[in-house]
């Protein structure tokens, strides 16, 4: 089983890809990298590791490219897809970060952004990047931070949020429902009272306002993604616009990906400017300066604004490469790499685990 990789997926996944509605993974291309590389590739959901006897229950392709089950021993290295949230398969899955048999790589799939960013805050290099952020309890004394804010519930049903500026002792605010507007103004003295009537009780997670540029009067963010390759480096592995509604904030809204061919025409400016090298290069430094406080890591990606002025900041991240926007944007190389390089990566792992050479 020197050859085997293993590809740790949710339930859902597997039973879509069965019924021909591959939703976010397309299996199949991990198993059409694989056998170019001479790798076995098995796709397990968390729940059917059984790490006491070191196997597994499984899947791989047959010739008919047919999914079949299997009991396999642990495959020496696996890719993490999953997202879990049952704590009993949070369990299994810390079970197997912490054993020897398996390398688990990309082993954190969710992760708070600011708990990201107070770990970029460490980096001095990286600091003038990264925006204004901190949490409000509704239990806590704190006061509403002096820069232009928007506040928000991580965590709470909808589509609520607030933009708040702070003038003359006062606390003006427009309040964004569901798409509707509404505006006004209270004292910063019961701030949390007029939060919880508009928001729910928090907490609240509060940031600094950036300023978005816009194409064809839609809000945009640049897309980046970086995976470890094949010779187990950090490398981009995907660069696409995502463009938000004009009527809502890009804070939880859904983009729509485009090909940065799409804008090229209209936006070539910032194309040509430093701020578009440079937020390659902070997005890789990144990347390595996280990966030191949260090992195997090996997938990740960052969502980065160019402002109208030319500053870079960083917008939002994720601990899962999101291969479905490059399907999206039809950047169809970009989309084939997101699978290839976590097989490579995985062979390359493999291989250090068996002394540099696998055998046949």
């Amino acid at each position: 089983m020197e050859r085997s990789l293993g590809i740790l997926v949710n339930g859902r996944t597997i039973r879509r890809f069965m019924m021909y509605h591959p939703e976010r993974e397309h299996l199949d291309l991990y198993h059409r990298f694989a056998e170019a590389m001479n790798i076995q590739v098995f796709f397990i959901q968390p729940e059917s590791l059984q790490l006491e006897e070191g196997k597994t229950k499984a899947y791989y392709f047959n010739r008919k490219m047919e999914l079949v089950n299997c009991v396999i021993p642990l495959p020496k290295a696996i890719y993490n897809r999953s997202i879990n949230l049952k704590s009993d398969t949070i369990n299994k899955v810390r079970k197997l970060r912490s054993q020897k048999i398996s390398t688990l790589f990309n082993p954190v799939c969710r992760f708070s952004l600011i708990k990201a960013i107070r770990i970029l805050q460490t980096n001095e290099e990286l600091i003038p990047f990264l925006p204004k952020i901190q949490v409000l309890s509704a239990n806590t004394q704190e006061q509403l931070p002096n820069y232009h804010q928007l506040v928000y519930r991580e965590k709470g049903p909808g589509k609520k949020l607030v933009e708040m500026t702070k003038r003359e002792g006062l606390v003006h605010y427009q309040a964004v429902n569901k798409g509707k507007y509404v505006k006004g103004s209270f004292s910063e003295d019961n701030w949390k009272e007029r939060l919880n009537g508009i928001l729910g009780r928090g907490p609240y997670m509060v940031r600094e306002c950036i300023p978005f540029p816009k194409w064809q009067g839609h809000p945009y963010v640049f897309h980046t993604g970086y995976q470890k390759n094949e010779h187990g480096k950090w490398s981009l592995n995907g660069l696409i616009s995502l463009l938000y509604s004009s009527k809502s904030h890009p804070i939880k809204t859904k983009p729509k990906p485009f090909s940065i061919n799409q804008m090229a025409d209209d936006q070539s400016s910032w194309m040509e400017g430093p701020s578009f090298e440079l937020m390659k290069l902070i997005g890789l430094k990144s990347a390595m300066y996280l990966e030191a406080f949260l090992p195997q890591l090996s997938d990740i990606s960052f969502d980065f604004v160019i402002s109208p002025t030319g500053d870079l900041f960083l917008f939002d991240l994720c601990l899962m490469e999101r291969k479905e926007l490059y399907h999206e944007a039809e950047e169809w190389k970009m989309w084939e790499n997101s699978y290839k390089q976590p097989v490579a990566y995985g062979k390359f792992l493999l291989q250090q685990r068996s002394g540099g050479h696998l055998n046949e």
